[in-house]
């Protein structure tokens, strides 16, 4: 079992390395344009299937809601799929993780 977490632990440990590497300008221009919409006052949507549409509403709660300081609340809204139990099993299968 020890073995098992290690190696999961190893491997996100390659990911976010090779993320950093690839996707940090593309998210930081995704980020960049957050931020111009929001300033614009446009409604953002967020949105997700599965565990996904878990971290959307969780998003845009933060957005809603505060996060770190006081201000106004930011115009979000979360959009979902189905129920995490339906795409949880087949995302990690899929995936190659083998749970």
């Amino acid at each position: 079992m020890i073995e098992s977490v290690r190696a999961h632990l190893r491997m996100g440990a390659g990911l976010y390395s090779q993320m950093a590497e690839d996707l940090a300008e593309a998210t930081a221009q995704a980020a960049e344009m957050l931020v111009e919409a929001l300033r614009s006052g446009r409604l953002v949507y967020v949105c997700g299937n599965g565990g996904s549409a878990a971290q959307a509403q969780h998003i845009a709660g933060e957005l809603v809601g505060r996060f770190l300081k006081e201000r106004a609340p930011l115009p979000c809204v979360a959009r979902r799929g189905e129920r995490g139990s339906d795409s949880a099993w087949p995302s990690c299968r899929l995936s190659g993780l083998g749970v």
